[in-house]
């Protein structure tokens, strides 16, 4: 998989493969590939982070548990360069562990020009996870619903991540109505809860309420939601 960002400001743009990293139990390195498709040389950060989600906010931990190498590096126009991304301590994986990897443009603003430059930022997920034989396991309710939407909740009961890219609430009738993520990003890590707003929505008079949750796999679930 291939990320690719562009700044219009500055008509460069970044290319990264893959996008994701997954360490296994026997693994202690990895490696990502940053491009400079765009005309003009760029400098480039990489720094990990760790990882956690509360409620519907995903917050990002300063951490000294991956290397990154090279931290800091200039991309000349066409040039690749290939990082390391190394487990500081390799050990049997007894907890999940989920990182951010944020690759950014740090390039500074040629001088004597005007205006503000737009920053280019690439954020990675990278996981290490132990429990990868325990598959990510949903779990959906309504939370709670006022008289013209429907909150509905998700939670990660599984060993490792799922993420979901739609969701669909069914009625009898067979017509859909559309579920929007109150979260960021659609990653929902292991013991995680999150959220979803679906508008204009209504409870059915008898019955219960199924969902159609299609994640990022293009696995398509039927799920019958519980109060």
């Amino acid at each position: 998989m291939l990320m690719c960002v562009t700044s219009p400001s500055r008509a460069n743009s970044l290319e990264v493969s893959p996008t994701i990293l997954q360490f296994q139990q026997d693994q202690s390195h990895q490696s990502i590939r940053i491009s400079n498709r765009g005309k003009s040389p760029v400098v480039v950060q990489a720094r990990s982070f760790l990882w956690e989600q509360s409620g519907d906010a995903d917050t990002l931990l300063a951490s000294l548990e991956i290397v990154i190498s090279p931290p800091i590096f200039t991309l000349q126009p066409g040039a690749t360069q290939t990082l390391r991304v190394r487990l500081r301590e390799h050990e049997p994986l007894r907890n999940v562990r989920h990182f951010r990897l944020l690759v950014d443009d740090i390039t500074p603003s040629p001088a004597g020009q005007v205006g503000s430059r737009m920053a280019i930022r690439m954020s990675l997920p990278v996981f290490t996870d132990a429990n990868m034989q325990r598959p990510g396991q949903l779990r959906w309710s309504v939370e709670n619903r006022g008289p013209d939407s429907v909150m509905l909740k998700v939670t990660n009961d599984g060993g490792t991540y799922e993420n979901i890219r739609k969701v669909e609430l069914a009625y009898a009738d067979g017509t859909l109505s559309a579920a929007s993520p109150l979260a960021s990003n659609t990653y929902i890590l292991p013991g995680a809860t999150r959220h979803w707003i679906v508008p204009n929505a209504h409870r059915p008079m008898h019955g219960p309420m199924t969902l159609n949750v299609t994640t990022v796999a293009g696995v398509v679930s039927k799920v019958t939601l519980k109060d």
